[in-house]
């Protein structure tokens, strides 16, 4: 099953959806933005290299279901 990472587009309005096994390179851009490539097509989103990356790694998705897990077995449900 294909995971997508959702990322604000860069300067423009609306969200894309990437599948990030399908990512070729990925480079920093001028500003707050970061290059997404698929082969010969890319996509610029907000974001630095570094917030990119570790989105795109999956980083940031496991620090989260960490987080929410504990807070589950403790029973509370709710988040601090």
């Amino acid at each position: 099953m294909a995971r997508f990472v959702t990322f604000k587009r860069g300067g423009q309005p609306g969200k894309v959806g990437i599948n990030p096994e399908l990512v070729t390179d990925v480079r920093a851009s001028i500003g707050a933005f970061t290059d997404i490539f698929f082969g010969e097509h890319h996509i610029a989103v907000e974001g630095s290299y570094d917030e990119v990356i570790a989105q795109l790694s999956g980083a940031d998705e496991r620090r989260a279901g960490a987080s929410q897990q504990q807070y589950w077995l403790k029973g509370s449900g709710a988040r601090p």
